[in-house]
């Protein structure tokens, strides 16, 4: 042991040695400047690509350049939405809706779990869906014979609608600079009496917040969300139903062509299509899913609805969805989009909302 150390006491004194010791250090000291050189360039660019108006998905709407925030109508703003938004809490303890058509039906007295793979949306609850930036819920909403509460519906029954509505207007509160859009597309099991009560608990718990119809009515098409701050709102309802509180919007103030297809490219084809009858006047949604039949799902029956339908919109329709432009039209002038709907929109790190949010920076350019 003694002879070894003495032999490393040589080496360490010997000229040569202490020459060749500090020339590796010096090379590796220049390769240690040079990665951290080379991962400073990367992040940077990595920064730069992902700069713009999604960088924070919570308040993109009061992080928008004031020249939008002023000048852009929120009907010709892109917005991200989520379809049958309130199915993220279908589980395995989901019954039967009113609104389920024959076919699921057979396929609930099949295998509830099978069904539950197909009627189940998005991941997302509402409270996550505000914070990844979604901004507009696409809602069913149905009655039940052994209470008397509202429940969102897609096949089989999900949440009773309060605490989500709640988990909505507690956002809202907390980032006045939002705004969101509610769009009751479907009423199951409902009576007149069953409309009023509804439309008082959305009167009840956003209150102010609203921006009623009966006083903004003709002011619509020009809201922007600079004036919906100045005003105290954040929220528009779309009611689609002849049983209408006068503080809510009509159908016609915002349509939503739906595709109904299972294949990406007719999907496309649809939407290219049914935007063309938008007005300048109305909002309007771009329905960005594909539709399960019958047949659809009992060729892929062990799958579900986020392999086959929303994984599938997700892989092929980046070039469509960002090619797409928001903004002011006239009526001899190409439509425009305005909101985008998918299922599952968490896919690929929150993709959708993110890329659709990004669509604003077209806005700058027009």
């Amino acid at each position: 042991m003694d002879s070894t150390n003495q032999v490393i006491s040589i080496i360490r004194n010997h000229p040569t040695v202490d020459h060749g010791i500090n020339y590796i250090t010096t090379i590796l000291n220049r390769m240690s400047n040079m990665a951290l050189t080379m991962f400073q360039q990367r992040n940077n660019q990595i920064k730069m690509k992902s700069s713009g108006y999604s960088d924070d998905l919570i308040n993109w709407m009061g992080n928008l350049p004031n020249s939008i925030r002023e000048s852009i109508p929120i009907i010709n703003l892109a917005i991200p939405g989520t379809h049958d938004s309130g199915t993220y809490s279908i589980n395995a303890d989901s019954k039967l809706a009113p609104d389920a058509a024959d076919f699921i039906r057979q396929i609930y007295a099949f295998s509830p779990w099978v069904l539950h793979r197909w009627v189940k949306t998005q991941k997302y609850t509402f409270k996550e869906q505000l914070q990844n930036g979604i901004r507009y819920f696409d809602l069913r909403i149905s009655t039940r014979i052994d209470d008397d509460k509202f429940y969102f519906v897609h096949g089989v029954y999900c949440d009773e609608v309060t605490r989500p509505f709640e988990e909505i207007r507690d956002f809202l509160k907390d980032h006045p600079k939002e705004f969101v859009i509610f769009d009751c597309q479907h009423f199951y099991d409902f009576e007149a009496y069953h409309h009023q009560k509804f439309s008082e608990l959305l009167i009840q718990l956003f209150g102010t917040r609203i921006y009623e119809r009966i006083l903004y009515e003709e002011e619509f098409p020009d809201l922007t969300l600079n004036k919906a701050l100045n005003l105290h709102k954040q929220l528009v309802v779309i009611y689609r139903n002849d049983n209408i509180n006068k503080s809510f919007f009509t159908t016609d103030h915002f349509i939503t062509p739906w595709p109904n297809v299972t294949d990406v490219k007719k999907m496309e084809r649809s939407l290219d299509i049914s935007i063309m009858s938008r007005t300048p006047y109305q909002g309007h949604v771009t329905q960005l899913l594909l539709t399960p039949t019958y047949r659809f799902i009992i060729a892929r029956i062990y799958s579900s609805l986020k392999i086959k339908c929303a994984e599938e919109v997700v892989d092929n329709c980046k070039e469509y969805i960002e090619s797409r432009k928001p903004g002011p039209f006239k009526d001899y002038e190409a439509r425009r989009s305005n909101v985008f709907i998918a299922d599952f929109v968490d896919l690929e790190d929150n993709y959708f909302p993110k890329a659709i949010i990004d669509l604003n920076m077209k806005l700058l350019n027009p």
